[in-house]
């Protein structure tokens, strides 16, 4: 960013990559522990997590993963750039 920009970067913009990031982060994460459900209930180590332990629903989990990376995909787009999207 830094020497795109020629110099830093505004706040604004780092803060934006920085949720952004995080939101896209948190939502490959919760799409991974759906994909992973069913061997995460096999192994002794795994089976107390939410989905596994049927704590949260496997299709609440999912669209929960994909609104996060649609709402990171926004931010990212509105505010940096498509490419950083």
């Amino acid at each position: 960013m830094v020497l795109a920009d020629r110099g830093f970067p505004s706040i604004g913009l780092v803060l934006s990559v920085l949720v952004g990031g995080a939101l896209a982060a948190g939502g490959a994460n919760t799409i991974n522990c759906w994909i992973e459900r069913d061997r995460d209930q096999i192994m002794r180590r795994t089976r107390g997590r939410p989905l596994p332990a049927g704590e949260i629903s496997p299709s609440h989990a999912l669209v929960f993963g994909i609104v996060l990376e649609l709402v990171a995909f926004a931010l990212l787009w509105s505010t940096v750039n498509l490419l950083a999207a």
